[in-house]
């Protein structure tokens, strides 16, 4: 994804580095059809090929057959991923097709494959022992400008940046909300957890945010503030020692208006207002910084009135790490 990368320092979570669920792995528009990206997630290097039909694969960087990394150098071949060493080909679904020198393909040289997906303008990787038994869903996409992300490495967890959505007590102390109000209770169903707040913001104007998070690593947040609703995303994925990257997006309308002049000023105006906006929500979001550099998992913690539904939360949660931690046993 686009934007400078940020380092912080906190110690590693008591918690399994990888949840089960769908991960960031860039912006579905930076893959273009035969390019290869390779992304630093879930502990390994997973190289992002999209076919010339423009389906997406995904794959471990490991070449089966002796080792090379399919993607330095490898190359998307019609609907396949090269290898830059022999040239083995693999499909998305991992199995190898052809060599480059007509032998048979051994049963063996099966290249391991993570499923992936497009939404909302993101690549989406799944990470779990099991194959995927949900999606994250399609928003409309009319009437909303494509995404715009900044992106930041620090150290943390999923579940703990995630937790911040139900965190109620630090809307005023973190971040200098007032008046902060709970407008639709927290509703856990399967892997969706949903909440809505609104909160006076340091410049007098109120804000409502309605969360919409699917897993661990997706987190929807549908923003209206001084007449605008705009769309927001908070995205960790967990690249490998204790670090995530963490990627903030927002999308801003381009129609509402009813003449044509009016939609065109609508066009014309939301890379500005996506850009503005972004640097908001970056500036808000950079005041957890801190605290998640600093902070340690607290298995049992001692919750006091006006936390927010941290306990609902983490029961939720737990079905996402505790797959994860079942396939690390096994």
């Amino acid at each position: 994804m686009s934007g400078p990368l940020s380092v912080m320092r906190n110690s590693a979570p008591s918690l399994p580095s990888v949840p089960e669920g769908w991960y960031a792995g860039g912006l579905a528009r930076d893959l273009r059809p035969g390019e290869v990206r390779t992304r630093s997630m879930f502990g390994r290097d997973v190289v992002l090929f999209r076919a010339e039909s423009g389906a997406v694969g995904a794959v471990d960087s490991v070449c089966p057959h002796l080792g090379a990394h399919l993607g330095r150098g490898g190359k998307v071949c019609g609907e396949r991923l090269r290898c830059p060493f022999h040239g083995f080909e693999f499909d998305r679904s991992g199995a190898c097709l052809r060599t480059a020198y007509g032998a048979a393909p051994p049963r063996r040289a099966r290249a391991s494959v993570f499923p992936a997906v497009e939404r909302n303008g993101f690549l989406l990787v799944w990470s779990g022992a099991r194959p995927p038994s949900w999606e994250v869903p399609e928003l409309e996409p009319d009437g909303y400008s494509a995404p715009a992300v900044r992106t930041f490495r620090l150290r943390g967890h999923p579940q703990e940046t995630t937790e911040n959505s139900v965190d109620v007590g630090h809307f005023s102390v973190v971040h200098g909300f007032t008046e902060v109000e709970v407008q639709a209770p927290l509703v856990t169903e399967g892997p969706r957890l949903t909440a809505a707040y609104s909160m006076r913001h340091g410049l007098g104007f109120r804000t409502h945010f309605a969360i919409d998070a699917w897993g661990l690593g997706y987190s929807f947040v549908d923003v209206r503030a001084l007449g605008l609703r705009t769309r927001h995303w908070v995205l960790a994925t967990p690249i490998g020692g204790g670090e995530i990257e963490l990627s903030l997006g927002v999308s801003v309308p381009t129609v509402g208006l009813r003449t044509r002049a009016g939609r065109a000023l609508a066009r014309t105006l939301a890379g500005p207002l996506r850009r503005v906006i972004l640097e908001a929500f970056v500036r808000d979001t950079r005041a957890d910084f801190p605290i998640w550099d600093g902070k340690q998992y607290v298995a049992s913690p001692a919750l006091a009135k006006g936390d927010g539904p941290i306990g609902r939360y983490r029961a939720w949660a737990a079905q996402f790490v505790e797959s994860s931690a079942a396939a690390v046993a096994s």
